[in-house]
């Protein structure tokens, strides 16, 4: 099938934030939860590259390969096994249409 990765080691989680109530409705609070997205590959991205947004340069630490697509702003977590490879606020996103992955840079 066209666009499948054969090499993904790594699994990317995003996370979430909801809202708490209580029993009356008051607001208490926000609660942050890890969601599983997909199996992914996580590079170093190193000093390879200084990327502008928004007019703010900034040198990426990881480069994240998937299948399907994480937003600007999301804060995601890389695992590696049960160790994290990776984690941090996604500054740039792409995508391929030809084979339809999707790139992030954190």
């Amino acid at each position: 099938m066209l666009g499948r990765m054969t090499y993904k080691p790594h699994r990317l989680f995003v996370e979430r934030k909801s809202r708490e109530y209580d029993e009356f409705g008051n607001y208490v609070g926000e609660r942050k939860s890890l969601t599983y997205v997909c199996d992914c590959r996580c590079d170093d991205a190193g000093v390879r590259d200084a990327i502008s947004a928004n007019g703010e340069t900034f040198i990426p630490s990881y480069h994240i390969v998937s299948e399907k697509p994480v937003c600007n702003g999301d804060f995601i977590k890389v695992l590696n096994g049960d160790e994290i490879r990776a984690e941090g606020k996604v500054v740039r996103t792409s995508s391929s249409n030809y084979f339809q992955l999707h790139e992030a840079w954190i």
